[in-house]
């Protein structure tokens, strides 16, 4: 089991989040772990119906049997295991939108993204000729986003520069509607 982590931990290290995987890389990647799952022992079925004995214990000096119920008293069928998955994977769900909530109503991710916008914004290069063909087009130009005016200003700022932004003074304006956490 510990040859499996230690393959398995040698194919996420070439993982690098801030790189180009290349088909070389996912394909060692592939390798390493479908060699590491070969080698993992394959535990045999077991009869639930089968006792299984205990030769330690001298059963006519116990005055107090013990069950579990689920799998021992009670045999459920695979109905159960799929309402199990089912309403486990509706809850993850749940909660998971709720912490991807509180990422952004908290600020934080906005905080992060503001301290290293090099690391998470791309320049959009075409951005700027985009809007000023729109614009000398006569067309009306308008944002809607749910993030707050003030990252926005920021990230604008980085991607279309000052003088841009104040190109398009109308587009940037801030109309906040708070949302509710």
């Amino acid at each position: 089991m510990f040859s499996l982590l230690r393959r398995t931990s040698v194919a996420l290290s070439l993982l690098n989040p801030r790189r180009y995987l290349h088909a070389q890389s996912l394909t060692r990647i592939y390798e390493l772990a479908r060699e590491a799952c070969a080698n993992v022992s394959v535990v045999p079925r077991v009869d639930p119906r089968a006792v299984f004995v205990n030769n330690e214990l001298d059963l006519g000096s116990i005055d107090v049997y013990g069950f579990d119920y689920d799998y021992t008293l009670a045999v459920y069928t695979r109905d159960l295991n799929e309402l199990i998955y089912d309403l486990a994977l509706r809850r993850l769900i749940s909660q998971f939108k709720e912490c991807v909530k509180q990422v952004h109503v908290s600020g934080e991710m906005y905080q992060k993204v503001s301290e290293n916008l090099e690391v998470y914004i791309h320049r959009n290069e075409g951005l700027k000729n985009y809007l000023e063909l729109l614009q000398s087009s006569g067309k009306e130009l308008f944002v809607v986003t749910n993030s707050p005016f003030t990252f926005m200003n920021v990230l604008n700022k980085y991607t279309l520069a000052e003088k841009c932004i104040k190109k398009f003074p109308r587009i940037w304006r801030s109309i906040s509607i708070e949302m509710k956490g």
